[in-house]
C-alpha cells in the first residue's frame, strides 16, 4: 500500500513564512461524510489575488469542505461541485463590494485514494506531476479568474499514483518561476527540504506564492502512526505507608421469594398448549402438499412427447465455441463506432451547444449589466458596459441581447458625449485626391490640394451644383507653388472681401468673389517686409489683419492691412518670447489664436499670451488632430477638431479646452479625415475625408 507524505511552502515578498498559507489546508474523511465518500484525502488550495481577508478564505475553505464530503456521486462530480460552490461562494462576496475592493482568483482540489488521484481546477492555478521522470503540467489553458462570473470553467486531470511520484499544486506564478525542464530535475531531488529551497530561489525577490508538494511514497516510508500508550504498571504487592484503600461497597440485601402467581401460571400453561397444535398443523399441511407435488409430477411424467420435468432438472446445453476474430474487421468497428460517436456529438453540439453557451452568456451579461447599473464613478459604469458589449458581441437573432446592446449602446453614448449624426455627401473628389485647406464662404466651397490646385464648388441648397471649377494651379502661368489659403474680410482700412491664396515665396494671388466662376485672372498682393528666411506653413485671417505660422522662424507673423494691401513688414504676434512652433502645423482665429501641433496637442494664446488651455478628458480611443476649425466672427463660441484616429469631431470648450461632445456617424463618414471648416455666419460645418466632401447640419450643437 502506497502513503502520503506533504510539505507546504509560503511565500510573503519573496520571503518564507513559517506554517500553512491561509488558504491552503489538508482534509481527511469527516464521520458525518455522505455514502460513498471514502477517499483517503482532499488537498484544497484556495489563491486569491491582493490580500484577501482572512475570513473570506475561511469562508471558501469551508464551502468546498462541506461541498466535497456531502457530495453524492462519483468523485469527478463531487470535484465539480466543490469549484463551483467555491466560485459561487467568491462571486456572491464580490456582488456588493466596489470593483477595486473585489477579489479574483483560483481554486484547486485534488481528491487521493489507492494509486490514483483526481485533480479539479478552476482559475488562476497552476499544477505539475512527476512520474517515472516525465512532468505533465495542469491545466494545459489560461482559465479566467474565479469570482467573476456566476459560472467558472474547470478542468479535470486524473494521475495514477505509485511510490516515487510527486505532484506540486499552487498559485499561477508557479508557472513562470521556472522552465518544464528546471522543474523536472528540481522535482527529482529525493531530499524534499532541497526541492523547497530550490521553489523558492526560483521565485525571486518579490510577490506571494503558495504551493502544496505531494510525495507518494511506500507505506513503510510514510510518516508512522503514533504508537499505543503502555499499559500501567502492576499494583505492588503490600501497601505502601502512604496509600489509602478505598472504603469497601457494603453487601447488597437478598430479595424476599415471592409467592407464586396462579393466574400466571395458568395462562402460561395455555399458551403452550396453543403453540403445540400450532406446530402439529403446519407438519400436516406440508405432508399434503408434497403429496399433491408428487402426484402431479408423475402425471406430467406420464404424458406422451417431450420430457416435462421442471427445467432445473434439465442437462445444460453445451456452448458453442467463439468464432475466430478478424483485427482488420474489429479493427474496421472500432474506427466505425468512433466516428459514429464523433459525428453525434458535432451535431448535437451544432444544435444544442450554441444555444446552451448563449444562455450561459446572456446570464453573465445581464449579472455585468446589473453591475454597470449601480455603479458609482462614470469610468466603472463605462467599463461594466463596454464588458456587456463585448460578451454579446457574437449573440445573433436573440431579443433580449439586442435589448442589452441597445441599452449598453446608449450609456455608453451618454457616459462618451456622443451625438450621432447623419453626413450629407455633396462632393466626390476620388480616393487620390488629398485636401489640405477646406473654406466655405456663403454658398461658395474653396478647395486647395496637395497638388496646388485650387477648386470652386457652389452650393445649391444642400447639393453642389456643376463640377468643380478650377481657379489656379501651381505651375500654370504667374502662379507658383501654393502653400495655403485664407478668406480675408474688411476689417480696419480693407474694405476688400477677398480668398488669398499664400505661394511659396513672398506674394499672395487674390480670387475676388465677383469675378466668373469659369476661371479667375491671376493678380497679386506682395506683402512688404519678407522676413528673411521665412517659410509659412498656414494662413489665417481675422479682421483684416494677415496672421502667417512660419516654423523655420519659430514666429507666427502678423500684417496690418493699408487699404487692401499689405505694404508694410510684418510685426510678431507673442510679445515676449516666442513658443517653441518647430512642430506647428496648422492655426484658427476667433480672437484668440489656436495653433495645432504635429502631434495632435492644441495650445490657445490671447494678445500674445499663454492662456492655460489644455485639452482633457476626451474619452477613448487616443486623439489625432489633423485639423481644427472656429468662427472668426464668434470669439470663444465653437472650438472643432477633426480626430483621425478616432474616426469622429470634437468640440471641446473653447475657454479652457474642456470637453464637450464628440460627432460620430454610423455609415463610416469620417473615417480618412482630411481637411475640416465652419461657414461663419451659419456655423455649418463641412469636411473632407477619405476624397469626399461632407456637410453637417448649421449650428451644430452637443445633443448631451
Amino acid at each position: 500500500m502506497a502513503g502520503f507524505q506533504t510539505e507546504m511552502l509560503y511565500l510573503v515578498d519573496g520571503r518564507r513564512v513559517e506554517g500553512p498559507p491561509a488558504g491552503l489546508i489538508i482534509l481527511t474523511p469527516p464521520s458525518w461524510r455522505a455514502r460513498g465518500r471514502d477517499e483517503r484525502m482532499l488537498l484544497l488550495l484556495v489563491d486569491l489575488e491582493g490580500e484577501a481577508p482572512p475570513h473570506l478564505l475561511r469562508r471558501l475553505r469551508e464551502v468546498a469542505a462541506t461541498t466535497f464530503w456531502s457530495s453524492i456521486g462519483s468523485v469527478t462530480a463531487a470535484l465539480r461541485q466543490t469549484v463551483a460552490a467555491v466560485n459561487s461562494a467568491l462571486f456572491q462576496a464580490n456582488l456588493p463590494l466596489p470593483p477595486e475592493e473585489r477579489r479574483y482568483g483560483g481554486v484547486a482540489c485534488a481528491a487521493l485514494n489507492e494509486g490514483e488521484a483526481f485533480l479539479a481546477q478552476a482559475g488562476l492555478t497552476w499544477a505539475c506531476f512527476l512520474s517515472g521522470g516525465l512532468l505533465d503540467c495542469f491545466p494545459g489553458e489560461h482559465l479566467p479568474p474565479i469570482g467573476v462570473a456566476a459560472y467558472a470553467e474547470a478542468r479535470l486531470s486524473y494521475m495514477m499514483l505509485q511510490p516515487g511520484d510527486r505532484l506540486l499544486m499552487g498559485s499561477r506564478r508557479l508557472e513562470h518561476v521556472g522552465s518544464p525542464a528546471v522543474l523536472q530535475r528540481l522535482l527529482n531531488n529525493e531530499d524534499v527540504g532541497v526541492v523547497l529551497d530550490g521553489l523558492e530561489q526560483l521565485a525571486g525577490g518579490e510577490g506571494t506564492l503558495s504551493a502544496l508538494l505531494l510525495c507518494c511514497v511506500t507505506a513503510e516510508a510514510a510518516e508512522p502512526a503514533p504508537l499505543p500508550e503502555p499499559p500501567p504498571p502492576a499494583e505492588p504487592a503490600g501497601p505502601s505507608p502512604r496509600e489509602v484503600r478505598p472504603t469497601p461497597r457494603p453487601p447488597r440485601p437478598a430479595r424476599a421469594r415471592a409467592r407464586p402467581d396462579v393466574r400466571r401460571v395458568l395462562a402460561t400453561a395455555a399458551y403452550g398448549v396453543a403453540a403445540g397444535l400450532a406446530a402439529a398443523g403446519r407438519g400436516v399441511r406440508g405432508v399434503v402438499v408434497r403429496a399433491g407435488t408428487g402426484i402431479r409430477a408423475l402425471f406430467y411424467r406420464m404424458l406422451p412427447g417431450r420430457d416435462h420435468r421442471a427445467g432445473r432438472f434439465q442437462p445444460r446445453p453445451e456452448r458453442r465455441p467463439p468464432p475466430p476474430e478478424n483485427p482488420q474487421t474489429m479493427m474496421a468497428i472500432a474506427l466505425g463506432v468512433l466516428a459514429l460517436v464523433a459525428i453525434v456529438t458535432t451535431v448535437t453540439w451544432a444544435t444544442y451547444g450554441s444555444g446552451l453557451q448563449d444562455a450561459q452568456t446572456l446570464r453573465q451579461a445581464r449579472q455585468r449589466a446589473e453591475e454597470a447599473r449601480r455603479a458609482v464613478g462614470q469610468q466603472a459604469a463605462r467599463d461594466g458596459w463596454m464588458a456587456v458589449l463585448g460578451m454579446i458581441e457574437g449573440i445573433e437573432n436573440n431579443a433580449e441581447a439586442e435589448a442589452l446592446r441597445l441599452e449598453a449602446q446608449a450609456a455608453i453614448d451618454v457616459l462618451d458625449g456622443i451625438t450621432w449624426v447623419t453626413p450629407t455627401l455633396l462632393y466626390d473628389f476620388g480616393s487620390a485626391a488629398h485636401p489640405r485647406r477646406l473654406i466655405a464662404h456663403g454658398t461658395a466651397l474653396f478647395v486647395l490640394d496637395a497638388n496646388g490646385t485650387v477648386s470652386r464648388l457652389t452650393l445649391n441648397g444642400e447639393r453642389v451644383e456643376g463640377e468643380a471649377v478650377t481657379l489656379f494651379r501651381s505651375g500654370q502661368a504667374e502662379v507658383g507653388d501654393l502653400v495655403d489659403m485664407a478668406w480675408v474680410g474688411p476689417g480696419g482700412t480693407r474694405t476688400a472681401d477677398t480668398l488669398l491664396v499664400l505661394e511659396k515665396g513672398n506674394s499672395l494671388v487674390v480670387y475676388d468673389p465677383a469675378w466668373t466662376s469659369t476661371g479667375a485672372s491671376v493678380n497679386h498682393i506682395y506683402p512688404g517686409g519678407w522676413p528673411a528666411g521665412a517659410t509659412p506653413v498656414a494662413m489665417a485671417a481675422y479682421e483684416g489683419r494677415l496672421y502667417l505660422l512660419d516654423p523655420a522662424t519659430d514666429r507666427l507673423w502678423r500684417y496690418v492691412p493699408q487699404q487692401n494691401s499689405y505694404p508694410n513688414g510684418p510685426e510678431s504676434y507673442f510679445a515676449d518670447a516666442a513658443p517653441d512652433l518647430g512642430a506647428a502645423r496648422d492655426l484658427a482665429i476667433d480672437g484668440n489664436v489656436y495653433i495645432l501641433y504635429a502631434d495632435g496637442t492644441v495650445e490657445k494664446y490671447l494678445n500674445g499670451q499663454a492662456t492655460g488651455f489644455t485639452v482633457a478628458t476626451v474619452p477613448p480611443p487616443e486623439t489625432r488632430f489633423i485639423a481644427l476649425a472656429v468662427n472668426p466672427e464668434r470669439m470663444d463660441d465653437l472650438l472643432l477638431l477633426a480626430d483621425e484616429a478616432g474616426e469622429r469631431l470634437v468640440l471641446l470648450d473653447p475657454g479652457n479646452g474642456a470637453f464637450r461632445c464628440q460627432l460620430r456617424s454610423r455609415g463610416g463618414e469620417f473615417r480618412a479625415l482630411q481637411a475640416l471648416t465652419l461657414e461663419p455666419t451659419s456655423e455649418q460645418a463641412f469636411f473632407v475625408a477619405g476624397g469626399r466632401l461632407y456637410s453637417l447640419p448649421p449650428g451644430i450643437r452637443c445633443s448631451h
